[in-house]
């Protein structure tokens, strides 16, 4: 007991340290931030009263970065698990795309920056993207992943840009690697800021060349690069007006910023350009869902990256420069503490934060639910039936999918708050009580939605009847079903009315349908040899399935005419119209070279005249 206790105190006196420790440094970094503008050190021309040692400094910093890199890496070796994983099917899938294009033989690959060496395109893309889920990077941690990157790209840009800007961005990339290098120098010394200085005169004198350099600009695949260069040539030429005068801490911030900035916007925008060129590629060669791309519809995707992609890369580029400032900690910081700061409804604590994630929870599993319908599901009725198009249909599973993500998200989301799972039950009640009294109607499309789903009466993609309308099921949803019919309308059945309709399912049998074709000829016909040429035509022609085979019978005998019924199956449902006409179309030719005439319907009027009265 005595040596637990001794345990105990151990660990509240190494806790009691890193408080202390934590308190200590932001104590530094608020002086710091309050001296941003003020003269840290004399003039550059001036001497300094003492300079540590430039190797003792850069000793210490080497060993300072390495503790931090591999610290970071232990503590979040999970997510670093997890973009490997990411970026490896990034690149499979890259690999997948490169396969089938270089299969259809239409494109050339040299031609084609995504294409042309997968492997560097999927690392380039998976890395840019997946260093934001690591939360609050150390500067080196950073600088490598977008260090790698810029290799990365480097190697993508031979071949796809000139000669001049190959080598714009080979200076802007060594002027990184230097100012990075530069930035994990612990302590200031003298040489570190005559090195400062070179860096911020190459930095304002690239920048301004560039941008003077007009007649180069026509060159540019992404001319947006243009404004990143210019926001790096002033904060260049600052940095060389606070370094002359002593102002060293933010003449270090604005020129590391800057190249920065300059190194981010351009491969962020290549990257864009790498997304986008992939899309167009995939929704020109995918035209059916596949297991290996996760049966992703591209006819709905489309051939750019949406939106919200564009933002999520404007806000990366946005925290990667501006968390270089204090003032950007200065910022966020009052905004978190808003977002924890704990409230108390009677017994129940929570935050905005806790709130926050509560409806992140259920709007992403809401999203979720759509995005799995989303691309599961044809805008449009397909144009080919029969087994190719019946190689796999997530159908009604669609529905049970999206049931069971939106019930783990109602879950995980009351668990993310701190709402006891026996309090669910109370809401749970009171919403049957409301069901009770005024949502039958509700409820019941949504448990015939289940039954549905279940049951699999129909499922998505199927052809069906349903009270004299037929169509193709689109999709099957919590309260309704969308139907496409032939005219291209979308018909919006409650699933209650689906439920209960009698409905004929083609696609459960098949996709084959009987066609009945009635004919009548003239009395006198040989009925043998009609019936022996008819049979014949029937077995021979292509669209006619030979089993079960065709029938020829005599169905009845008018006044006029007897009548003959054809029975034959088609190999699609969607053929028969197609079929029909074909089939009326060669009796009609093989009749006229036997001789054997239609039966017309005729009428035979007697007029007689009768005599007239003779006055």
């Amino acid at each position: 007991m005595n040596d637990i206790q001794l345990l105990q105190n151990e660990v509240n006196l190494e806790l009691l340290n890193l408080e202390t420790g934590i308190e200590e440094v932001r104590y530094y970094q608020q002086q710091l931030a309050g001296r941003t503008l003020t003269q840290e050190f004399p003039k550059l021309w001036e001497p300094n009263a003492f300079d540590r040692p430039f190797k003792e400094i850069l000793s210490f910093s080497i060993v300072k970065a390495k503790l931090v890199f591999s610290y970071y890496i232990r503590g979040y070796w999970g997510r670093l698990l997890l973009l490997l994983i990411a970026v490896s099917i990034v690149t499979v899938y890259i690999y997948s795309l490169h396969r089938d294009v270089k299969l259809e033989g239409k494109v050339n690959l040299s031609k084609s920056m995504i294409l042309r060496t997968p492997l560097i395109s999927g690392l380039l893309i998976g890395l840019s993207l997946g260093q934001f889920v690591f939360p609050s990077p150390p500067f080196i941690f950073s600088t490598t992943i977008l260090l790698c990157c810029a290799i990365l790209l480097t190697l993508l840009l031979q071949g796809f840009t000139s000669k001049y800007w190959m080598a714009i961005w080979l200076a802007l990339l060594v002027l990184y690697i230097t100012v990075a290098l530069d930035n994990m120098i612990l302590q200031t010394s003298r040489p570190e800021r005559w090195g400062l200085l070179l860096i911020s005169s190459c930095s304002f004198l690239l920048g301004g060349y560039t941008l003077l350099n007009k007649s180069r600009h026509n060159e540019l695949l992404e001319k947006w690069i243009l404004y990143p260069i210019g926001l790096m040539t002033f904060m260049a030429l600052l940095s060389l007006f606070f370094n002359l005068f002593g102002r060293f801490n933010i003449a270090k911030v604005l020129v590391v910023s800057g190249v920065l900035n300059v190194i981010a916007a351009i491969i962020f925008l290549w990257v864009l350009r790498l997304v986008n060129e992939g899309l167009s590629f995939a929704s020109s060669m995918y035209r059916q869902r596949e297991r290996r791309l996760f049966y992703i519809n591209y006819d709905r995707v489309g051939q750019r990256a949406p939106s919200f992609f564009y933002a999520i890369l404007i806000v990366g580029w946005f925290v990667l420069v501006g968390r270089n400032f204090y003032e950007f900690k200065l910022l966020s910081e009052p905004i978190r503490d808003i977002f924890y700061a704990q409230q108390n409804l009677g017994r129940f604590s929570f935050s905005l934060y806790t709130l926050l994630v509560f409806v992140l929870i259920m709007l992403g599993a809401t999203i979720l639910s759509k995005v799995v319908s989303f691309f599961a599901s044809d805008p449009q009725s397909s144009n080919r039936e029969g087994k190719d198009n019946r190689k796999f249909h997530l159908g009604s599973w669609i529905l049970l999918v999206r049931i069971v993500i939106i019930v783990l998200g109602f879950l995980i989301a009351f668990a993310a708050v701190g709402i006891p799972l026996q309090q669910i039950t109370l809401i749970v009640g009171a919403l049957g009580v409301g069901i009770g009294f005024g949502l039958q109607t509700l409820v019941n499309n949504l448990v015939s939605g289940l039954i549905i789903a279940f049951e699999k009466p129909v499922n998505v993609d199927d052809l069906i009847d349903i009270n004299g309308q037929s169509g193709k099921v689109k999709s099957i949803g919590f309260r309704s079903s969308v139907i496409a019919t032939p005219e291209g309308a979308d018909l919006v059945i409650p699933n209650g009315d689906l439920l209960n309709s009698h409905v004929i399912n083609w696609t459960m049998g098949g996709f084959r349908k009987r066609i009945h074709l009635p004919l009548a000829i003239r009395y006198g016909t040989d009925l043998d040899l009609t019936k022996q040429i008819l049979t014949e035509l029937l077995n021979n022609h292509t669209e006619v399935l030979p089993s079960p085979s065709p029938w020829v019978l005599f169905g009845e005998v008018s006044a006029q005419s007897v009548h003959i019924e054809l029975y034959f199956w088609t190999k699609t449902f969607k053929d028969t119209v197609q079929v029909k006409s074909a089939v009326i179309s060669d009796i009609a030719r093989i009749f006229e070279e036997k001789n054997i005439a239609f039966a017309i319907p005729m009428q035979e009027v007697v007029q007689q005249k009768l005599p007239t009265d003779e006055k």
